[in-house]
């Protein structure tokens, strides 16, 4: 794609950290004789000094990510409501292609603080509870971790003697990559402080069959057992105390679930809208009924 397929006046723009980016610069650069980022035809992004373009004093939370870009020996401040470090790396990316084509810094700059979330992507779920949701098309097992070591990364240094906690909900999709699903129940258990195993789109197999091998990887007994994916939602919401994350894994932007042939609606999101709203409404019930109480007995 990188030597045949681009044009002379195309542009490779490529992670600078990654191994085979790395392997992929050195060809391209035998092939030119030259790594000009001056021509902007080939530009390397990454963490790494050496890039052409590099990300530094990087700051994530729950809030988005900060960091300062360097770039030809000037540096420009980042603020972008997107989270976690693979946001970095996409935002990295983004400003690469944008140099590439010319595109202003001011108008880079703009841009990014503007760009929202992805829907499905380390999308965050917020109608006011004190705990962080998350929901994310993660459906591997290198996608399962990042998105919780990435979510670990915002708890790591929270002070208090209570410890929040990273809550997983996944399952495995039917009629796919089988070896998946012990290393993804590997992942999820080693990574996460609670796992809900559920089920994701089982098609024609039988969603308890698809847990069971998901099962066979865990490295700890800390996870249940869920079937019903609204059901293992809610069980999470219900879980969580404040300060922790909810990892909703594995359907992200998908409205569906498929089951022996059928479709049924199955939206992650308004099913974790809905739990978090019950939750509230209870905690607010519970709150008034104990003053009520208080004010029973002064009276």
């Amino acid at each position: 794609m990188f030597r045949e397929l681009l044009g002379k006046d195309g542009a490779s723009v490529i992670n600078f950290d990654d191994p085979y980016g790395k392997r992929l610069l050195t060809e391209l650069e035998s092939a030119s004789g030259e790594h000009d980022p001056e021509a902007k035809r080939i530009l390397t992004y990454g963490l790494e000094e050496g890039a052409d373009i590099v990300a530094r004093e990087i700051h994530t939370s729950s809030e988005g990510v900060k960091f300062k870009i360097s770039f030809h020996s000037r540096t420009y401040d980042i603020s972008s409501p997107l989270m976690g470090l693979p946001n970095v790396y996409n935002i990295l990316s983004a400003a690469g292609a944008s140099i590439s084509l010319g595109v202003p810094w001011q108008v880079i700059l703009d841009g990014i603080s503007k760009t929202g979330s992805v829907r499905g992507r380390f999308e965050k779920v917020d109608i006011g509870q004190n705990f962080l949701c998350v929901i994310d098309y993660a459906h591997t097992e290198d996608a399962l971790e990042r998105l919780i070591c990435t979510a670990r990364e915002f708890i790591k240094d929270s002070p208090g003697s209570i410890q929040p906690r990273i809550i997983t909900v996944f399952g495995c999709g039917g009629d796919r990559d089988r070896g998946k699903r012990p290393r993804m129940g590997a992942v999820a258990t080693r990574l996460s402080d609670f796992v809900i195993l559920t089920s994701d789109n089982p098609r024609s197999e039988d969603s308890s069959d698809i847990i069971r091998e998901i099962e066979s990887g865990v490295v700890k007994s800390n996870y249940i057992k869920v079937p019903d994916r609204r059901e293992a939602i809610r069980k999470a919401v219900s879980l969580a105390r404040e300060k922790d994350i909810v990892l909703i894994a594995g359907k992200g932007h998908e409205d569906y679930q498929e089951i022996k042939g059928k479709r049924y609606p199955c939206n992650d999101r308004e099913i974790l809208e809905d739990a978090i709203g019950d939750k509230l409404r209870n905690q607010g019930i519970n709150e008034h009924c104990g003053c009520s109480v208080i004010r029973l007995k002064e009276l």
